[in-house]
């Protein structure tokens, strides 16, 4: 029995059919223009909201808040510096201030 009188199993045929997808070019830009546009609109939304709240006085920074967390960099790398230990304990004091501080963060988004 040849290839071609012989039914395929399905398996075959997905073996065959990987890396064959039929789609128009066009199509193609289309599609990736619209992820582009769903995964970048809400984060500018947020931060355009944010500025619209400093200017009408309803936040005291201009900053939008999903920046606030590198506020905190310089605390976790002052905890570096000042820690006389080995450098696997001082990574290990670091980072639980980093935790810390984006636990502190987190509630400050939910709130």
């Amino acid at each position: 029995m040849n290839r071609k009188t012989r039914q395929l199993g399905r398996e075959e045929q997905a073996m065959i059919e990987v890396g064959h997808t039929t789609i128009k070019p066009a199509t193609a830009r289309l599609l990736t223009l619209l992820f582009i546009f769903a995964i970048t609109a809400v984060p500018l939304v947020q931060q355009v909201s944010d500025i619209k709240g400093y200017l009408s006085g309803k936040r005291a920074s201009a900053w939008p808040q999903c920046y606030d967390f590198f506020r905190e960099l310089p605390s976790a790398l002052s905890t570096f510096v000042r820690t006389d230990s080995s450098i696997v304990l001082r990574v290990i004091k670091t980072n639980r201030q980093l935790l810390r501080n984006i636990h502190s963060y987190e509630n400050a988004l939910e709130d």
